[in-house]
């Protein structure tokens, strides 16, 4: 199902301070319930004063964002700061409750619901930890598809609009490893209909030296973009790590493609007009009606993560609003 939201947004918003503070102090349970409903209402005003045609509830019931895992599931413990199977995993919960339904209870803009690939979860498995529920790491990231699909169907259910699959994996581990992980991942979307699908080929919203060698996209695009049964791919291109954009050329027709191009690691305002421009450098390879713009990266996938102020981030997200209405017509 496509739509075009011309303006998207990644996931995450900045942790007010008071839900940070309110966990360093250990505050659990209804009372912590609260604060993150409060925080997730304030996020949802914000993004419809700026003009966002899509909202998230900003990711503040994680506090990284693999911990959605911690959200759904028992049979994980928290170790050393990381949510660790130790038991097979049950689901408890549903995002469709948990992150959906707090936001259709108060606006009338389509929502979309972040989810983490389940490879990306397979990291969170350990042999001395987790041996015990689950002998090797692909036993895991199994059940773990199994539990992101049930979950993919239940927020189509409930009439979520659109649901972003966050797969960072992609642009760290080696390329023999690829396949195994499309199999996985492409699990989370099957029997999922009636709603706007993607994937967001994360590199991070931590700052790294300039001289840090990340990898473009280009060495596994053929492979990797036509890959996915989903309406939108969202990419990063905030910065000259990413390459230019000869990757698009793998794109399959009638996939949309979501350009980061404006970043959320450092507070600088891009110039309107360069931004135009590296939107037209796009179409040479994706046409216009199939391109959109977004931050390169949701503001705070780590609660920590504060490298922007609030302000900042406002301003990030009416200078995406204001360069698609001038590009596109509308967002």
């Amino acid at each position: 199902m496509t739509t075009p939201y011309r303006a998207d947004v990644v996931g995450s918003f900045l942790r007010p301070q008071y839900l940070m503070e309110a966990r360093e102090r250990g505050v659990e349970g209804e009372a912590l319930r609260e604060l993150e409903d409060q925080a997730i209402l304030e996020a949802l005003r914000m993004q419809e004063e700026v003009g966002l045609p899509v909202v998230t509830n900003g990711e503040f019931r994680r506090a990284h964002w693999p911990h959605l895992i911690l959200q759904i599931a028992d049979g994980v413990e928290l170790i050393d700061g990381n949510p660790v199977p130790v038991a097979p995993i049950r689901q408890k919960a549903s995002v469709a409750d948990t992150d959906y339904r707090i936001l259709a209870e108060h606006t009338d803009r389509p929502i979309k619901v972040t989810l983490p690939q389940p490879s990306a979860l397979g990291m969170l498995w350990n042999e001395k930890d987790s041996s015990g529920a689950y002998a090797t790491r692909e036993e895991y990231i199994d059940d773990v598809a199994a539990l992101l699909n049930a979950e993919a169907r239940a927020l189509a259910a409930a009439g979520v609009a659109y649901i972003q699959l966050d797969a960072p994996q992609y642009t760290v581990n080696p390329l023999e490893e690829h396949p195994a992980m499309l199999e996985a991942d492409r699990r989370v979307f099957e029997g999922v209909e009636g709603v706007t699908t993607a994937v967001h080929l994360c590199r991070g919203n931590t700052r790294r030296p300039q001289d840090d060698p990340a990898s473009p996209y280009d060495p596994y695009a053929a492979d990797v973009f036509s890959s996915f049964p989903v309406d939108r791919l969202l990419l990063e291109y905030d910065d000259y790590q990413a390459g230019d954009f000869t990757a698009l050329q793998f794109v399959p027709d009638g996939m949309t493609v979501v350009l980061g191009l404006v970043t959320t690691k450092w507070p600088e305002l891009e110039d309107e007009d360069a931004l135009i421009r590296r939107i037209e450098a796009a179409t040479e390879y994706v046409p216009l009606e199939r391109l959109a713009l977004s931050t390169q990266c949701g503001f705070s996938s780590r609660a920590t993560i504060q490298n922007v102020t609030p302000e900042v981030q406002r301003k990030k997200l009416e200078l995406v609003v204001r360069v698609a209405e001038r590009v596109w017509g509308y967002v």
